[in-house]
């Protein structure tokens, strides 16, 4: 496995296409290459990414009657990397040049190629979707509604139980420069989530949504891609939040949560009715950071008694011991409670969970020296209560180390082991060791420091 942009390119060079990247390994390889052309460029992550599939700026999603995610064609994901560089726009207007979206891992297809962009960045937080190119994927990226339905698999017909205006592009963000700390850059995709700009350009946006479907062609778009069709856009105004919510819910936040910890949560439960009693149906799902691919891992269900007006807890555990063999990689869960009232008012919950890896620690034992030998020692824990034989530990540094080093090493239980390291730094100044563990219940642990290398 590559870790740095340039051993990629350099295998690519000699033996063709290099196993495996996703989407922060395509888009590294891409701003590489950006600036090694002069042009400016950065790597850019959202969270809580949305993935819109027809254009109509909502996330829908899918729920059975127990709370199982049916899923459905559009997704959020937990995270998405792309680029900015920065470039001027002559094709349409000066107002738009700056930093332009361009996706190295493009999601849909654009006049019939999987590419996107260059979107300009300034066209996104204004609404202004019509301006070249694929400018309503990215909208929606980062400022997409998400509503929630129950689907009724008897009758065919689907019922509307949460929606959220705020819940996607979250940290939306890039390295600062001249430090490792994070640069918030979500203002420049968006306005303040609520305020009246911000609903101003969503409108915006809309309309010309709308506009575009009643259109054969996008008069604006430099690809003349034709407009979507068959696609049902069911409103022309923000999605509304229900007026007349007589039950709601919501898991609290909780603790980061290690692998190989027991996954407790709350869910807090108001009645804001007569009703008497709740079933609330839990459903927990081992997920991948896409949430696309799901596999069961427990159903429950909790009767209540509330009376009107009354808040409740209600504690949900999900152990180790259920999840443990159903976790893919990215060690995601996601666990959804359908609450249902007895006079049948529905409220839907769900929780995304990102397991911790386990603490890596790289020590350095010696002052680092040009050309002369630099002992460092890895602390590795296992926090699990099995031993993990087979475990690779792969080490790599630009001008630290020359080939990437491997080793492979067992955990006991619960043990925290050390592994001693000698490499010979052969380039001065500050330069990065980065070291992964991979095994079969841990994939990917990573862990990174700088060493300064002083002339020898």
């Amino acid at each position: 496995m590559e870790t740095r942009t340039l051993a990629t390119e350099q295998k690519w060079a000699s033996s063709g296409p290099v196993n495996y990247g996703q989407c922060w390994v395509f888009a590294g390889t891409l701003c590489s290459v950006f600036r090694s052309l002069g042009i400016p460029c950065r790597v850019v992550t959202n969270f809580s990414s949305a993935h819109d599939t027809n254009e109509n700026l909502s996330i829908d999603t899918y729920y059975d009657y127990e709370g199982n995610n049916l899923g459905g064609d559009d997704s959020i994901w937990n995270f998405h990397v792309w680029v900015e560089a920065w470039m001027a726009r002559p094709d349409i207007g000066s107002y738009y040049n700056g930093w332009q979206v361009l996706d190295a891992t493009p999601q849909e297809t654009s006049a019939g190629v999987f590419r996107l962009g260059p979107t300009p960045v300034i066209a996104v937080k204004e609404g202004d979707i019509n301006m070249s190119y694929d400018c309503p994927f990215v909208f929606s990226e980062v400022n997409a509604d998400t509503i929630s339905w129950l689907y009724d698999e008897d009758t065919g017909d689907s019922e509307q139980v949460r929606s959220n205006r705020t819940s996607v592009g979250k940290f939306t963000s890039t390295k600062a420069v001249g430090t490792n700390s994070r640069a918030d850059i979500t203002s420049n995709y968006k306005y303040r989530e609520g305020s009246a700009q911000e609903r101003e350009s969503y409108d915006n946006a809309v309309n010309q949504i709308y506009g575009r479907r009643a259109a054969s062609t996008d008069e604006h778009d430099g690809r003349g891609r034709a407009a979507p069709a068959a696609v049902t856009f069911a409103r022309n105004v923000r999605v509304k939040p229900a007026t007349n919510v007589n039950l709601s819910a919501q898991f609290k936040d909780c603790d980061p949560i290690v692998i190989g910890q027991d996954v407790q949560l709350t869910l807090a439960v108001k009645n804001t009715s007569a009703v008497n009693k709740v079933i609330c149906h839990f459903s927990a799902k081992s997920t991948g950071y896409r949430r696309r691919v799901m596999r069961n891992v427990v159903n429950d269900a909790v009767t209540i008694s509330m009376g009107p007006n009354e808040e409740k807890e209600i504690p949900f555990t999900l152990p180790y011991s259920k999840y443990r063999d159903c976790l893919t990689d990215d060690k995601v869960l996601e666990v959804t409670a359908l609450c249902k009232g007895d006079d049948n008012h529905k409220f839907l919950a769900t929780k995304v969970i990102t397991l911790e890896s386990p603490s890596m620690i790289i020590k350095v034992l010696n002052k680092p020296v040009l050309n002369k030998p630099l002992n460092a020692e890895i602390i590795i824990e296992n926090p699990l209560d099995e031993t993990l034989n087979g475990c690779e530990l792969s080490v790599e540094g630009s001008g630290l180390v020359t080939q990437q080093i491997k080793r492979t090493i067992s955990l006991k239980p619960k043990e925290k082991a050390k592994v001693g390291l000698e490499i010979t730094p052969y380039k001065k100044g500050s330069k990065q060791l980065q070291v992964v563990l991979s095994c079969h219940r841990m994939k990917h642990v990573k862990a990174f420091t700088f060493i300064n290398v002083a002339e020898a």
